[in-house]
């Protein structure tokens, strides 16, 4: 009898145990669930923020653009990147690895070696075409002579092919282009996202002139990129700004032309003075210097 109430007596503090370690692991498992929600919440909060940093670095100089620019927008937004760029060219960073592989690698268009004349540092633009002549002449140097390949299906390779495509970079490519378009596209995307949903923005954007290279982009990109309900609604307000703003200018164009008819000499003047190069800008954009 007594190794019976022993054995129940040793029953009970296993089950006593059992249920303690249950217990506390069940403690543990929810105190691990509480720790997995609060990291999965920190992480959400996380990446709103670095979301709204994002949006915020693309929507500040959108508004911007249309706050202060009088003529197009987009124009505006593009000369400043085209500014930035050149500045930053000649900047510390020419002297960086990454950035001396890329300069070397595309080197400028014709545009945009002008923009660096113009700045104050021909010692930083004099090294940065020196390497970049340099990677030309290695490969000119290093290129075998050149035999056409027999047959017309002949399947030999090209041995000018890697100096080919060194030319065709320095040639054809820009790195402030490069650079600027990326970011450009970013501030364009920027603006469509921005349209359905900011009063202000819409109210700027219905008294700004775009010029026909801005407005043929915004069509292009906002046709592809916008859902269909806010598509619907921004092309027809699109299409009216653009109306409108081509209507006045041939308005202001015939009075012009006009003027220069005796008929016409006491005529008023309105907004035609400025009627020709207000149309250049429109059908070419905006010359950077003016912006």
């Amino acid at each position: 009898m007594q190794k019976s109430a022993f054995r129940a007596l040793k029953t009970d503090n296993q089950a006593a145990k059992s249920a303690q370690w249950l217990s506390i692991s069940k403690t543990n498992e929810n105190a691990a669930r509480q720790r997995l929600m609060e990291n999965e919440e920190a992480e959400a909060r996380a990446q709103m923020e670095d979301e709204e940093m994002k949006e915020e670095i693309y929507t500040i100089p959108v508004m911007d653009a249309f706050n202060e620019s009088e003529g197009c927008p987009f124009c505006a937004m593009q000369a400043k990147l085209e500014k930035e760029s050149v500045e930053y060219c000649l900047g510390p960073s020419y002297m960086e690895d990454d950035i001396r592989m890329e300069t070397d690698k595309f080197g400028f268009c014709q545009k945009h070696y002008e923009e660096l004349l113009k700045e104050q540092n021909r010692l930083g633009l004099a090294l940065i075409i020196s390497t970049h002549l340099k990677r030309i002449s290695s490969f000119l140097a290093d290129a075998p002579v050149a035999k056409k390949a027999k047959g017309f299906f002949s399947k030999s390779s090209d041995p000018l092919e890697p100096l080919k495509e060194v030319l065709d970079q320095a040639s054809e490519g820009c790195f402030i282009c490069s650079r600027v378009g990326g970011t450009f596209l970013r501030y364009a995307e920027t603006f469509l996202y921005m349209w359905p949903k900011t009063q202000e923005l819409r109210g700027k954007f219905e008294k700004s002139p775009l010029c026909l290279k801005h407005f043929a982009m915004l069509v292009k990109l906002g046709s592809k990129e916008m859902p269909q309900q806010a598509w619907e609604q921004f092309y027809p307000a699109l299409a009216e700004v653009q109306s409108h703003q081509l209507q006045r200018l041939e308005a202001d164009l015939d009075l012009f032309i006009k003027k220069f008819d005796y008929r016409y000499r006491d005529a008023p003047v309105g907004d035609s003075r400025d009627a020709v190069p207000r149309a250049i800008k429109i059908l070419a954009g905006c010359n950077p210097d003016e912006i």
